[in-house]
């Protein structure tokens, strides 16, 4: 749940969450827990906490601030589960670095001076989970007074950053769109992430209790599926 996560954050990090917004489009709704939940929630993770980390930071109290606004619903192609914030957003050249371990920034007032920034080895997670489900990412970012870009992954094969004028909610900040194909879900079974895809490459897979509730992501569609 968010409060487990604010919780964790906290004890972990040291640091205070509790100004982080988080917003829906709409109430949430409980739904049976996905395929693939143990890596699905790892994913949900890793972007709350790439969007938290570049979150305003006030010093002095050791608090965060912004807003983050999630949604998961289906599309024609599959589930997509996205989140964006208010933060002060990503460089259109940097757009196809975010998924490396890290990169690096050299500053424009002392090209000598060089720092390690990017979201390390957590968006790098992120692509994994979604190049094992052969599902896709798209991004769109926007700094101050600059464009919003749209960048979009497959697969290894990442699009060249285009200008957009929709699809954020705020005047700066990251929205991630994460798309999982229909043929690798079935609400009814659970993947077990710790084994390997089979001789057919499919993806193996559990049974599991049809009751067991998702609390961590809330779905718009028919919980009939």
């Amino acid at each position: 749940s968010w409060k487990s996560f604010q919780h964790a954050f906290k004890e972990i990090e040291m640091i205070d969450i509790t100004g982080i917004q988080r917003l829906f489009p709409q109430e949430p709704i409980i739904i049976k827990r996905m395929a693939f939940h143990k890596t699905l929630d790892m994913l949900i993770h890793e972007l709350r906490k790439n969007a938290i980390t570049y979150a305003r930071y006030t010093a002095d109290a050791r608090t965060l601030q912004g807003t983050i606004r999630e949604d998961f619903y289906t599309s024609e192609t599959g589930y997509v589960y996205t989140i964006e914030d208010d933060n002060q957003g990503i460089a259109r050249d940097n757009l196809r670095y975010i998924f490396d371990v890290c990169f690096s920034e050299i500053h424009d007032r002392d090209v000598s001076y060089t720092t390690f920034a990017g979201t390390g080895v957590g968006l790098a997670e992120v692509r994994n989970v979604v190049d094992m489900y052969d599902g896709s990412i798209e991004i769109i970012s926007r700094t101050a007074d600059h464009h919003a870009y749209r960048l979009y992954y497959k697969q290894g094969v990442f699009s060249d950053p285009e200008k957009t004028e929709t699809g954020l909610h705020n005047p700066t900040g990251t929205k991630f769109l994460i798309t999982i194909p229909f043929p690798v879900i079935n609400v009814e079974k659970i993947v077990a992430p710790e084994q390997f895809r089979g001789d057919d490459n499919e993806l193996p897979i559990q049974n599991f209790d049809p009751g067991y509730i998702n609390d961590t992501v809330q779905d718009h569609v028919d919980t009939s599926l």
